[in-house]
């Protein structure tokens, strides 16, 4: 078996799926984006938009974050067989818009099913707040000590 195959084998079991997921979970967060994430050729994270690829480093700031989210859901959603993931401090960096998009994204990943259940752990007391009064999550604030 030579190694083009054994990387073929790889890419076939491991990162086209994922990359899928990956893409699935993009969509599902900007459903009107002109570009998608995907694995390049050499399985790194990048965006593809009208079948030219760009590399990771093309988002922006917020983007990549959000990227960065996204792929450990694929991860989870993809490789385990847990129904829930764990994201500590992910909203740090994000303008307001972004945070309630992507909080709004994570709630609808398990809305539809696709995760049971997304831990978030942030110093946001604010946000913490709106999601008590939400009624979709269940939100605990833990002041400093």
């Amino acid at each position: 078996q030579t190694i083009e195959s054994f990387n073929s084998e790889i890419r076939h079991a491991l990162v086209d799926p994922l990359s899928d997921e990956l893409s699935r979970q993009w969509k599902s967060f900007r459903p009107q984006a002109a570009w998608n994430l995907i694995f390049d050729d050499q399985a790194r994270l990048a965006i593809e938009m009208h079948g030219e690829t760009r590399p990771y480093s093309s988002l922006s700031a917020g983007e990549k974050t959000v990227a960065f989210v996204l792929l450990r859901m694929a991860l989870a959603i993809a490789f385990t067989s847990r129904d829930f993931i764990l994201l500590d401090e992910p909203l740090e960096h994000l303008d307001p818009r972004t945070r309630r998009v992507l909080v709004s994204s994570l709630h609808h990943a398990v809305e539809l099913g696709s995760i049971g259940q997304v831990i978030v752990s942030t110093y946001e007391e604010a946000m913490v707040r709106r999601l008590q009064q939400d009624g979709r999550t269940h939100a605990v604030y833990l002041p400093p000590s």
